[in-house]
């Protein structure tokens, strides 16, 4: 498989598909406003669109700074899922950054999603992603953690949110227990 990455800025051609996309994707909560993460594309910003030939198969949204990548949103299309899409795009990442990190919902036995918090640990830990034993709450909700790559930085991430967001993403890691 021979994934084609496109660019995606405010003249992108399939801009309302990747809106839908992002808001059939993740739940309100976690959603920043679409145009909020269009407005904010800089050089410390990549908004990636992956195409197997022409087939759109997702994208991703990646924030550095000091060598250090939040992989803010990631996401395949729903039919495309259980595909070895995913293992691809996290491959072309791994190829193009220095360290990226990731935070997941923490697994919890007495959550709603708890098969599918389960599933998405998994999968990030068979495509070389690292438990960092950190975490963080946020709009009540609580994160995990995960990071491949060398040079993850507790300090570095916090600044990153912090930045990224104008202060509003205050975030204070915390060790987890799982």
């Amino acid at each position: 498989m021979q994934l084609k990455v496109i660019t995606i800025d405010k003249n992108y051609p399939n801009l309302n598909s990747i809106k839908k996309l992002y808001h059939d994707s993740f739940p309100r909560n976690e959603r920043a406003p679409f145009k909020s993460l269009i407005k904010r594309l800089n050089k410390q910003t990549d908004f990636l669109a992956f195409y197997d030939d022409d087939l759109f198969v997702g994208f991703t949204y990646l924030v550095t700074m000091h060598d250090l990548t939040y992989l803010f949103y990631f996401v395949v299309d729903e039919p495309l899922r259980n595909k070895g899409y995913g293992s691809a795009i996290l491959a072309y990442l791994e190829e193009q950054y220095t360290c990226i990190f990731i935070d997941i919902e923490v697994i919890d036995v007495n959550a709603l999603n708890y098969t599918q918090r389960l599933r998405r640990r998994d999968f990030y830990l068979r495509n070389h992603f690292k438990e960092t034993g950190l975490g963080y709450s946020f709009f009540k909700v609580d994160y995990e953690i995960l990071a491949f790559g060398k040079g993850f930085s507790t300090h570095h991430a916090q600044q990153l949110f912090y930045d990224f967001t104008s202060g509003f993403m205050n975030i204070q890691f915390k060790k987890i227990t799982l």
